[in-house]
């Protein structure tokens, strides 16, 4: 799922993430600055738009024996469960290791279809009942797993 976010980000998709195109904009232009080279956002941005980018993840791919691939063909797992807020509020922290530790549950990287999606995002507005995130798991065993471990630890804190 995160493969196909930065493919979608990289082919300049409508589906992309705007917070993570965001987020790496700023940091490739914190990048360019420590090399000296200035209006690295405006840069960064430059090499999105232009190809440059997925471009070069594709030479990187096939360098490793990979091909192109196809992000419409990038299955999701058939079990899914939705995380939902219990409470209206502001999403003011989101456990990393949380996260990865239901998605490993889940099956994940082992099995591609896998994995977590987030809808919310720290700082973000919650309404009660309202998905935060989704869970998705090539097994129901694998998913009822990933729920337990959802049970056990409290990484999610709405204000």
């Amino acid at each position: 799922m995160e493969a196909r976010d930065v493919l979608w980000l990289l082919k300049r998709d409508f589906r992309r993430p705007l917070d993570l195109e965001e987020k790496c904009l700023m940091m490739a232009a914190e990048i360019f600055k420590m090399v000296g080279i200035k209006e690295g956002r405006k840069k960064a941005l430059e090499i999105l738009d232009s190809g440059q980018a997925y471009k070069k993840m594709v030479e990187i791919i096939k360098a490793q024996d990979g091909k192109e691939p196809d992000t419409d063909k990038i299955v999701l797992g058939r079990y899914r469960f939705d995380f939902r807020a219990n409470r209206r509020g502001i999403i003011r922290r989101i456990d990393n290791i949380y996260i990865s530790k239901i998605a490993r549950v889940a099956g994940a990287p082992m099995n591609k279809g896998a994995g977590v999606y987030l809808y919310k995002h720290i700082g973000g507005t919650v309404k009660k009942g309202e998905k935060i995130f989704a869970i998705y798991s090539e097994s129901k065993e694998k998913l009822g797993y990933a729920k337990e471990v959802l049970g056990e630890i409290k990484g999610i804190v709405i204000k």
